[in-house]
C-alpha cells in the first residue's frame, strides 16, 4: 500500500481514490493530509488531516468508491487508527477518539498523559 496526498493543496470535499496495481495499491487524497490508512478485508481506511479536523474515509478496496465517511472537529492531526468492533480508533497525541463511519457517531477519550504508542 502506497498513500499520499496531492502537493498542490486543491481545497474542497476531501477525495480519496484507489488505484490498484499489481504490486501495489495506491491510494490518493485530494483536499487533505494522509495521517493514516488501514487495510480491513473488502475495505480501506484513511484518516485525512483537513485544517483543524480529521476525516475517517472508507472506501472499497477493489471499487475505490466511498462507503462512509466521518468527521471529527478539532483533532488537526491523527497519530494512527485501529479498527475495532465498536467502530475505529483515532489516535492523537493526548487522546483517543472512537468513531463509527456509518453513522458519524464518536466519542473522545483523554489520555492520562501523551500517547507512546498506538
Amino acid at each position: 500500500m502506497i498513500a499520499g496526498s496531492d502537493p498542490s493543496g486543491k481545497s474542497g470535499r476531501t477525495k480519496v481514490s484507489v488505484t490498484r496495481g499489481t504490486d501495489a495499491t495506491a491510494v490518493s487524497v485530494n483536499g487533505g493530509r494522509v495521517d493514516a490508512v488501514r487495510v480491513t478485508g473488502s475495505s480501506i481506511v484513511v484518516a485525512v488531516g483537513e485544517g483543524k479536523d480529521t476525516e475517517l474515509v472508507e472506501v472499497g478496496a477493489t471499487s475505490g468508491k466511498e462507503l462512509h465517511r466521518a468527521r471529527i472537529k478539532d483533532l488537526a492531526a491523527s497519530l494512527d487508527i485501529t479498527p475495532t468492533p465498536a467502530g475505529w480508533l483515532v489516535y492523537a497525541e493526548n487522546t483517543v477518539t472512537r468513531v463509527n463511519p456509518a453513522t458519524g457517531e464518536s466519542k473522545q477519550f483523554g489520555l492520562p498523559g501523551t500517547l507512546q504508542d498506538s
